[in-house]
């Protein structure tokens, strides 16, 4: 057996005990092989004008033989049908030949030729075999006999034939199955991608990439019910940019810009990772500060503020409050004491004007 017909036969898959099966069903017997393979020499030396009248019957049905055009010559089918007889009264119908069976089976389905198409030129070719049984062998009874035996043979064929176009067809439904499975996982995925980055541009300060109010809020929350729970300290920080509106007047918006970016970064770098740091606007900076006390959070705001001049031409004001026990019922007020501390700082240490960049 070919590489071939092993391979067809493993993926349908069929095996000895199928082909056997398959041709009792049919009724095709050894007394049958034998009386095709005996018939072929009568009809080797015609089997070529066979083969010719009958392509040229076969591309002019509608239906069959435009679609058949498309996929190969007129010559190529000729040869296809003489091959296709000869195997016929070949006399050995094993897996090879089993295997030809399926390849036909898979090239109808490939070219879209509906079985009601390739029954109607299969029924047209057993018909024409009859003739020519009838008129080239000399005995009636064994032309009827060898007759019977090609219709027996024919039926086993098409069992094989219809058994590989219905499997390509499934396969081909499968295939489609699976894309669109994989195509809905994608489309699934990039929804939640985009989602969720949606989700995080909502939290995110677009120019100094910290959290918003928004998010702040939503990070206070939950710092205030685990410090609670826990009962452990929590600290915020309420930061103000120190004569920010000069800076922005006389060097510019995107100037400022540049310093808020600068402010972010200094904040960024001296916080640890459990912080958050939020801008909620203009130039007001928040940082929450788990597991920190009032000592400990002083301590960090005079870190920021000196990380801040280190980066740039700015001072900032800081304030800080500490969890109380009447937050719970008001989470906003620990950002409030800090915010009032940072006005009260503000106000003490009035500090000189930041140098400018000369104009002109």
């Amino acid at each position: 057996m070919t590489p071939t017909a092993t391979s067809l036969l493993d993926h349908l898959p069929l095996h000895a005990g199928d082909l056997e099966q398959r041709k009792a069903l049919a009724g095709f017997t050894e007394a049958d092989a034998t009386r095709l393979a005996a018939a072929w020499h009568a009809l080797e030396p015609v089997v070529d004008g066979l083969a010719a009248d009958y392509v040229a019957r076969l591309r002019a049905t509608p239906g069959i033989g435009p679609q058949l055009a498309a996929f190969v010559s007129p010559a190529a089918m000729k040869r296809n049908v003489v091959r296709f007889v000869s195997q016929l009264f070949g006399g050995r119908y094993q897996g090879d030949y089993a295997s030809t069976r399926l390849q036909l089976g898979f090239a109808h389905r490939r070219v879209g030729l509906e079985a009601r198409f390739f029954l109607a030129a299969l029924h047209r070719l057993h018909v024409e075999l009859r003739r020519l049984l009838g008129s080239r062998l000399a005995d009636p009874v064994e032309a009827a006999r060898t007759a019977a035996a090609l219709e027996r043979l024919l039926l086993f064929d098409q069992s094989l034939i219809f058994d590989a176009y219905e499997h390509r067809l499934a396969a081909e439904a499968r295939r489609e199955h699976q894309r669109a499975l994989s195509y809905a996982g994608r489309l699934e995925r990039e929804v939640a991608a985009r989602t969720a980055e949606l989700e995080r541009l909502s939290r995110t300060d677009p120019l100094t990439a910290l959290h918003n109010r928004r998010a702040l809020r939503a990070e206070l929350d939950r710092e205030l019910n685990r410090a609670r729970r826990q009962s452990r300290p929590l600290s915020a920080l309420y930061i103000d940019v120190d004569d920010f509106k000069r800076l922005n007047d006389r060097e510019g918006h995107a100037r400022g810009d540049e310093a808020l970016v600068a402010v972010a970064r200094a904040l960024t770098d001296t916080l640890r990772t459990v912080d958050v740091a939020a801008r909620l606007g203009g130039d007001e900076f928040c940082v929450l500060l788990p597991d920190t006390d009032r000592a400990q959070a002083l301590i960090v705001a005079g870190r920021l503020a000196d990380a801040v001049r280190a980066r740039c031409p700015l001072t900032v004001s800081v304030g800080a409050a500490t969890l109380e026990d009447g937050d719970a019922a008001d989470p906003e007020a620990l950002l409030r004491r800090a915010d009032a501390e940072m006005y009260r700082n503000k106000r003490r240490a009035r500090p000189a004007p930041i140098p400018l960049r000369p104009t002109g």
